[in-house]
């Protein structure tokens, strides 16, 4: 496994953008009922299988199991589906968040792929145990074969995004809870292959995961296929993510004049609560597939 001096030598990886071509992804079976307090399990699992089977619309789903016992519950929901579209891996796991626990997979030139398995320490130690969610970006790479390159930085996919092209989106408070300044911010950047950094403000209510990027933010593609669209979530003048989102418009607004970057506006789904707690919802927080 390369240390972190290896790690930071001149290489040609290049992190590449979700909207871009890929073999496949991965989804983790749910079996942690204590993540979704009131919530029927069968109906979560059936709309779960749902999940999947629009994912294998696309492409391969590389689906983790945490036991033989969980294999065969997912069989049962997914018997219909082929092969060639799904794929069991099984591994331990905590939870099944895994953009956040999952490796960021690497490429260079040639087609060959590198895992990137960071820290994972439960969005600041909030939801115990983790260590085996810690452990799951170097399980699953070496069952596909990836090389792994492990790092001590604290990262959750879900804090950073990138347009395949040198540019990190993320919030400032994620990077800066998590350590992420300095000479670690530009371990990131050097280990990613990223050059420039779009830092926007504070997330939305409700998010517990410290200022997750994909909650409020995303890229999307232009007709090159470069990052020709910053998606921003809104809220009307009345709630309570009216004015940090306006902090980020006017900041987005800044870099797209100069890079020529589209804005586009995403309304905000009606507010939920659970229990009287605000519970974060965006359209921006979504999986783009081939």
């Amino acid at each position: 496994m390369p240390t972190d001096a290896e790690a930071t030598a001149p290489a040609a990886w290049r992190w590449p953008a979700e909207w871009e071509p890929h073999e496949s992804t991965w989804l983790v079976w749910p079996h942690n009922r204590e993540t979704w307090p009131g919530v029927p399990w069968g109906a979560l699992l059936h709309d779960f299988a749902r999940l999947v089977e629009a994912v294998a619309g696309f492409e391969r789903v590389r689906l983790v199991v945490a036991s033989p016992s969980l294999r065969r519950e997912a069989e049962r929901h997914l018997s219909h589906l082929p092969s060639e579209r799904l794929t069991y891996h099984e591994a331990a796991t905590d939870d099944s968040w895994v953009r956040d626990t999952g490796p960021i997979t690497l490429v260079d030139d040639r087609g060959n792929r590198l895992a990137c398995d960071f820290r994972f320490n439960a969005w600041g130690e909030k939801y115990p145990p983790w260590d085996r969610d810690d452990a799951l970006a170097a399980t699953v790479a070496s069952q596909v074969g990836d090389a792994i390159w492990r790092s001590e930085l604290v990262v959750e996919g879900g804090g950073l995004e990138t347009d395949g092209r040198g540019l990190l989106l993320a919030s400032s408070p994620w990077l800066h809870r998590r350590g992420l300044v300095g000479p670690r911010l530009e371990q990131l950047m050097t280990r990613l292959g990223l050059t420039r950094l779009l830092a926007l403000d504070e997330g939305i209510a409700g998010d517990d995961t410290g200022g997750h990027i994909d909650d409020f933010a995303r890229l999307a593609p232009g007709h090159d296929g470069g990052s020709g669209e910053l998606l921003l979530a809104e809220d009307d003048g009345l709630d309570v993510n009216f004015l940090t989102l306006e902090d980020s418009a006017r900041v987005a607004r800044k870099f797209c004049e100069t890079t020529g970057t589209t804005l586009r506006r995403l309304p905000m789904p009606t507010p939920r609560s659970h229990h009287d707690e605000r519970v974060p919802a965006s359209y921006a927080n979504a999986l783009i597939v081939n």
